[in-house]
């Protein structure tokens, strides 16, 4: 039979370690960073009028920091170019 003290020992290292993971967790993600806008393009085999949005947005570096307005202040772009981006935003980061 266990006892209430080997119990709360137990429990404390199970608590423990979930911290530890945690803090693993928020390590990895902090880590990760921002994603060049080239970098994501080539990574995910992104085509089409979007293929190109390191040329397109050279004033912006990272994909996270493109916002629906300067997809549509592209010439050309509209909202199927929007909305295809933000399916590709979504599903890729």
């Amino acid at each position: 039979m266990i006892t209430k003290e080997e119990y709360l020992i137990a429990l404390e290292t199970v608590e423990q370690y979930h911290k530890q993971l945690n803090l693993q967790i928020f390590s990895c993600i902090g880590k990760k960073g921002k994603t060049k806008i080239k970098n994501w393009c080539i990574d995910n085999k992104i085509g089409g009028k979007l293929r190109g949005l390191h040329y397109l947005l050279p004033s912006i570096e990272f994909i996270e920091d493109v916002t629906a307005f300067d997809i549509l202040g592209l010439k050309g772009f509209g909202e199927s170019q929007l909305r295809e981006f933000e399916l590709y935003k979504k599903a890729t980061l």
